[in-house]
C-alpha cells in the first residue's frame, strides 16, 4: 500500500470518536490475516479491505460502508491500483454492512470472519470490548446486551463460513469460527 494512503487512513483510525474501530482492530485484524494466509488468494486486496473497511466511522450515518467502498475507490484509483483489485476491496468492504457472505469469493468470507474475531476472543477480552460499546456508537439504541446481541449475531451463527467447524479455544465447543460460545449468547 502506498505510504501515502497508509498515513491518511492511519490519521482516520485515530479520530477521538473511535473506540474498538481504532488503529487497535486494524493491526489486529492485519495479524489475523497473516495468521490464516493460507486461506487467503489474494493478500493484498484482503490487506487494503482492512485498512479500507472502517476509513470511514460516523455513528449518525447508516451509509459507512458505502463510502468506505468509495474513498477505496478512489484512493486506489489516484494510486493506479488496477480496477480489479479495487472491485474486489469494495466488494469485501460493502459486505460489512451485514457481515454476509455473498459474492462466493474465499477470500471475502476469511475477511469477514477476521473482522468478527472479537466474537472468537476469551470472555474477558469480549467483556473489555463490549465494555467500550457505549463510547464508540454514540447515539445508537442500544450497547450489546442479551438482547440485542442475537438480533445481529445470530444469522452469524450459521453463516460463517471461511473456516471449517473446529473447537473453541475459549469454550471448548464446535463452533464455525469465529463465534464463541461464551461470548454468545451472554
Amino acid at each position: 500500500m502506498p505510504e501515502a494512503i497508509r498515513q491518511q487512513l492511519t490519521q482516520r483510525y485515530a479520530e477521538s470518536h473511535r473506540a474498538y474501530r481504532g488503529i487497535g482492530h486494524i493491526e489486529t485484524l492485519l495479524q489475523g490475516q497473516f495468521a490464516h494466509r493460507d486461506l487467503i488468494k489474494v493478500q493484498r486486496a484482503v490487506m487494503l479491505a482492512i485498512w479500507f473497511h472502517n476509513a470511514i466511522y460516523d455513528t449518525h450515518q447508516h451509509d459507512n460502508e458505502e463510502r468506505c467502498a468509495a474513498l477505496a475507490g478512489e484512493m486506489l484509483t489516484q494510486a493506479g491500483a488496477e480496477p480489479a483489485l479495487i472491485e474486489s476491496v469494495q466488494r469485501k468492504v460493502r459486505a460489512t454492512r451485514r457481515h454476509e457472505w455473498t459474492d462466493g469469493d474465499p477470500d471475502t468470507a476469511v475477511f469477514l470472519d477476521l473482522d468478527l474475531g472479537i466474537l472468537a476472543a476469551s470472555p474477558e477480552a469480549y467483556d473489555r470490548y463490549a465494555g467500550r460499546w457505549p463510547r464508540s456508537t454514540a447515539g445508537c439504541p442500544s450497547r450489546p446486551t442479551n438482547k440485542a446481541e442475537p438480533r445481529f449475531c445470530k444469522p452469524l451463527w450459521t453463516g460463517l463460513r471461511s473456516v471449517s467447524r473446529r473447537p473453541c479455544g475459549s469454550c471448548g465447543k464446535s463452533r464455525p469460527a469465529p463465534i464463541c460460545s461464551a461470548n454468545w449468547p451472554r
